[in-house]
């Protein structure tokens, strides 16, 4: 059989398919489809900046510069290409180490260019500003990228905002405001009052986050790993898996995104759409409410006071309870009740199944 008649038959094929679940499900199948593909296509070597390819030569010229704090006590970088590495230490300057390459199909501008530009630092206010002029920049050249290695006042509150590289971050105590796209997000030891996070198109790697106020994060179209937080967090999650161990008290609102949970402790509420949705040693408050979205959870053994009412739509419900569900139309509903009923855990989902297990 011919390439391009199989593959005409595996379009018949899924286009049948779509259509049998549309009956069931709407036209949010067709979007569900379309991004789970994209998705599913999407890795960090497809959106990358591909300058080695597309020009013939490139040249790098190294700065090494030391800036001093003086009182400052807000560090800020917007980088639009290439890679942040920042580490807290007990000192009072700034240590940058920075890369700089330039791309270009003709090598003496590009060799001109690179030793010609500034990494310039301005101090305003309370805040230490990175700023690389690019206004001179000659038509000849393409692109220009700026590694970054700083050593920096562990107590300074950081903001970064990076694209088209790594950012990783360590040991800060002061807050952070961090923004990374198409790359890689490593983030650790973190501390202070205002602590927020935004990653796209890349994995996010998040741990060691101390006490505080609630932390902010977002992330798209990526793999996130979430680990030893002390504080509750607020959690957009779309197009992607993201997993948590051992945090404190999450607000979750995902879309089609698998999410898993294995210790938290402290009250849970997720709201999720497209996507499953697990959740193991549930000890407190819990609250899920799916949509397309295969919710599990299994109780921790030492819960003894608690109440579970769960209800499905268009899907089944299956626990080791023992107890009757009661089935109304397309409706199922289990309600159960241990001890004096303290931990309440509500869960509902539609067009999908309920998993409850006691261990």
């Amino acid at each position: 059989m011919k390439k391009s008649t199989i593959i005409t038959v595996l379009i018949i094929i899924l286009i049948g398919i779509m259509i049998t679940d549309f009956n069931l499900a709407g036209s949010n199948v067709f979007e569900l489809f379309f991004r789970r593909l994209e998705t599913n296509s999407f890795n960090e070597n497809t959106v990358k900046f591909n300058a080695d390819t597309n020009t013939s030569h490139k040249y790098s010229s190294d700065r090494d510069l030391i800036i001093e704090r003086d009182g400052k006590n807000k560090f800020i970088i917007n980088n639009k290409l290439g890679s942040i590495n920042i580490t807290g230490e007990d000192r009072d300057d700034i240590d940058i180490k920075a890369k700089i390459t330039v791309y270009s199909d003709k090598k003496t501008i590009a060799e001109s260019y690179a030793k010609k530009i500034e990494i310039k630092s301005l101090k305003k206010d309370d805040k230490i500003e990175m700023k690389v002029p690019l206004e001179d920049k000659p038509e000849e050249v393409k692109g220009v990228k700026i590694d970054y290695l700083i050593k920096a006042p562990k107590s300074m509150y950081l903001e970064l905002d990076n694209q088209f590289g790594i950012l990783e971050v360590t040991n800060f105590t002061n807050g952070v405001d961090l923004s990374n796209r198409y790359q890689e997000s490593i983030i650790k030891n973190i501390a202070g009052e205002d602590i927020v996070i935004n990653n796209k198109f890349g994995s996010l790697n998040l741990s060691n986050v101390s006490e505080g106020k609630v932390m902010k994060i977002t992330t798209a179209y990526n793999k996130t790993n979430i680990e030893n937080i002390k504080r509750n967090m607020e959690i957009n999650a779309s197009y992607g898996d993201t997993n948590f161990y051992n945090t404190k008290g999450i607000i979750l609102d995902s879309k089609y995104t698998d999410v898993e949970f294995d210790g938290i402790n402290g009250q849970l509420k997720a709201n999720i759409k497209y996507g499953n949705i697990r959740v193991s040693d549930v000890k407190y408050d819990t609250e899920i409410e799916g949509k397309y979205a295969e919710v599990t959870i299994e109780l921790a053994r030492e819960l003894e006071n608690y109440e579970i009412e769960g209800k499905t739509k268009y899907g089944d419900i299956r626990t080791n309870l023992n107890k009757n569900i009661r089935k109304e139309d397309k409706n199922k509903r289990l309600i159960y009740k241990k001890g004096n009923g303290e931990k309440r855990i509500n869960l509902s989902t539609s067009y999908a199944d309920l998993n409850i297990k006691q261990k």
